[in-house]
């Protein structure tokens, strides 16, 4: 791969040609044949620099974060990846449907989880991406595609807003 980068496909035509052929007209001629072969190199490579670039990100916090950051919020990098552990659950009211009152349910020995409707409660969830509002992030088929390709087969993850 090193060699076909490093190769000028110009100069190689017109080494190739026989010396008594060497003269400006067909040199010229040579080396325009030889663009198509230049345009390749130039995409091939390009391309595997792509590739050396994705094959550096990993499912590791710290790097899907990088990612993410680097696409979508490249300048103030407020794109967190958290795992679910460290959210806060906040508390919550709970309204009956037949009462005017609020029930509060709280307890520091046997604390009460009740999930919001915004979160999925048939499938718990083992990381967050936190996305600021103020990132108006339409392309979020592209970030889910992201964070789907970079992460471990067997976490389960949302998008939270903040």
């Amino acid at each position: 791969m090193n060699s076909l980068i490093h190769t000028d496909f110009k100069k190689l035509a017109v080494i190739l040609l026989p010396i008594r052929l060497r003269h400006s007209v067909l040199s010229v001629f040579m080396s325009v044949t030889m663009l198509p072969f230049s345009f390749i190199k130039r995409a091939l490579k390009e391309f595997a620099d792509q590739k050396a670039e994705e094959l550096k990100i990993t499912g590791q916090t710290c790097k899907l974060q990088k990612l993410l950051n680097d696409t979508f919020d490249n300048e103030q990098r407020r794109i967190r990846v958290i795992d679910s552990s460290e959210i806060d659950l906040p508390m919550v009211y709970v309204f009956p449907r037949d009462a005017d009152n609020v029930l509060f349910v709280s307890s520091k020995d046997n604390p009460v989880l009740i999930q919001t409707r915004d979160t999925n409660t048939a499938v718990p969830t083992d990381f967050y991406v936190i996305v600021p509002k103020k990132l108006n992030l339409f392309d979020n088929v592209r970030l889910k595609a992201l964070v789907n390709t970079y992460k471990l087969a067997a976490k389960r993850w949302l998008i939270k807003e903040q």
